[in-house]
């Protein structure tokens, strides 16, 4: 029996109303959701261990992709379209020659570039996750990036501008020649260029990380014959030759001090030597006589 004055925060069912209290049964409830199943009737008594509501969940299967995959395919290789429209050609070009006009010569190019690169990653994420998803495949857009980065990590070196350091036409790492640019007095012109899957895998500056890909023979045969030089800063190259890679507590041989990182550092701990000794005289002054010349001595120092 239970009053009005007293709250109730428990989910009951009423059985008597009377005019100062009413009789009710304690109940304790269950949520289930929209198309769950009730086992049992109303009225009937379930003892522990019984079931009671059967939850039916709906998980996404995945389905056959290989629908996609020349569409993922084609992205990935950067292959042509036959069905582009000569409209956004046109527009294309048109704005690769407005961009300088507007911006200036230098400008023109580093921020054009910069805009088609940045433009061109999104959209080839978004154009590999539409087609991934329509085919009912979740992929985190974490392992598409790592792949567009390597595709779009390469510019072309403008005829526009003389440049001694590289020629006209040559494939450059971006931030080769972000770093060439401010190394350098002379502004470096480049253009963006979407490589394939497969070319940038064989433009890299390792020779054993491009034979490791595909085409060994010819890779091997052409860096003989070049005599290129393969320093091992990579993952590839040194996971083939069985060394460390350059990652975690493998990193620190590939970090060398300059010396004058190693006498900024002796500087360092001099100074905070400096400032103990000094704090330590500070507070033990009856430790030093007054006549001596140790703390002169010690500033002398």
């Amino acid at each position: 029996v239970c009053l009005f004055k007293s709250h109730i925060k428990k989910s009951c069912q009423i059985f008597i109303v009377n005019m100062n209290s009413f009789v009710i049964r304690a109940a304790k409830p269950y949520l289930a959701t929209t198309g769950a199943t009730v086992n049992g009737h109303y009225g009937e008594i379930l003892y522990k261990g019984d079931r009671l509501v059967t939850f039916i969940y709906e998980k996404s299967r995945s389905s056959d992709i290989t629908q996609g995959l020349p569409k993922v395919e084609q992205i990935f290789e950067a292959r042509s379209i036959d069905s582009l429209s000569p409209n956004l050609e046109r527009r294309i070009e048109d704005w690769n020659e407005r961009i300088p006009r507007i911006l200036g010569v230098p400008w023109g190019f580093l921020i054009g570039a910069e805009l088609t690169i940045a433009q061109s990653r999104i959209s080839l994420v978004n154009k590999i996750q539409k087609v991934y998803r329509s085919q009912g495949v979740q992929i985190h857009n974490r392992h598409i990036e790592i792949i567009i980065r390597q595709v779009t990590s390469k510019v072309r070196v403008s005829e526009d501008g003389m440049s001694n350091v590289f020629s006209p036409g040559e494939l450059i790492g971006l931030l080769r020649a972000e770093r060439a640019g401010r190394a350098l007095d002379e502004s470096i012109y480049y253009r963006a260029i979407l490589l394939g899957i497969t070319r940038a895998s064989l433009n890299t500056q390792s020779f054993i990380s491009e034979a490791s890909f595909q085409e060994t023979a010819r890779v091997l045969a052409k860096a003989a014959l070049r005599g290129r030089i393969d320093w091992l800063k990579g993952l590839k190259e040194n996971v083939v030759l069985g060394g460390i890679i350059p990652v975690g507590t493998g990193f620190q041989k590939f970090v060398h001090r300059s010396p004058q990182d190693k006498n900024l550092y002796f500087e360092i701990k001099k100074n905070l030597f400096a400032s103990e000794m000094r704090d330590f005289l500070f507070l033990h002054t009856e430790l030093v006589s007054s006549d001596s010349d140790v703390t002169n001595n010690f500033y002398e120092t």
